[in-house]
């Protein structure tokens, strides 16, 4: 997970630099697989979550697809933070 989200911002790092210095097909193609690394991201991190809810604490945890997909990594986050109590009890 750590990896591809290092690519991606590998990946816009270089987009930042001047554009004499790269040609204009390397920039449409490096901007085209940080898009795709980011969607990426987010379906491997939808996979882990719900694996880690499969297996540790035997319940499903349901996430949509479409939602992952428009909204990304926000949208796990959304979902995920409810499931943590704001005050643990002791």
């Amino acid at each position: 997970m750590l990896v591809i989200y290092t690519l991606v911002a590998c990946s816009i790092a270089i987009l930042f630099l001047p554009e004499a210095q790269i040609p204009a097909a390397l920039i449409d193609g490096v901007s085209l697989f940080a898009i795709g690394l980011w969607f990426v991201g987010a379906f491997v991190m939808r996979q882990q979550v719900r694996r880690h809810y499969a297996e540790r604490e035997g319940s499903e945890f349901h996430l949509s697809l479409l939602l992952t997909a428009l909204l990304s990594v926000w949208y796990i986050n959304y979902r995920i933070r409810p499931e943590f109590p704001a005050h643990s009890q002791s």
